[in-house]
């Protein structure tokens, strides 16, 4: 994992069956959010230094097949303010993304290994 702060504490008080509930959930949304958001495309995603949902919309950078974007706070601003759908579908992708890494990141702290 690289160096982060991680503010994900309800995930920690999580047991493992609800971890993994979550987990299936947040994966699904991400395949909902994907599909929504077709043709268009993440090309890259980085949730930045912080680990929280609240912080994702303005410290993360998103890539895009169709246009750049940069700053997901860009993406808020152009998605949720301006109403551009396209890019509003794109940055619930790119959150959707975020959610399932953080899970991913506590079962990996918790000693399990992806299969």
């Amino acid at each position: 994992m690289a160096l982060s702060i991680n503010l994900r504490f309800d995930l920690k008080k999580l047991g493992d069956s609800q971890l993994a509930d979550r987990l299936r959930r947040a994966v699904h949304d991400q395949e909902s959010a994907a599909a929504a958001a077709s043709p268009h495309r993440l090309k890259w995603s980085s949730r930045g230094l912080i680990r929280h949902p609240s912080a994702y919309p303005v410290l993360s950078v998103m890539r895009c097949s169709s246009f750049d974007i940069g700053l997901a706070f860009g993406s808020w601003i152009g998605g949720e303010v301006l109403g551009i759908t396209a890019i509003s579908r794109l940055l619930k992708l790119h959150l959707a993304i975020c959610e399932v890494r953080d899970i991913m990141d506590e079962l990996r702290r918790r000693g399990y290994r992806a299969t």
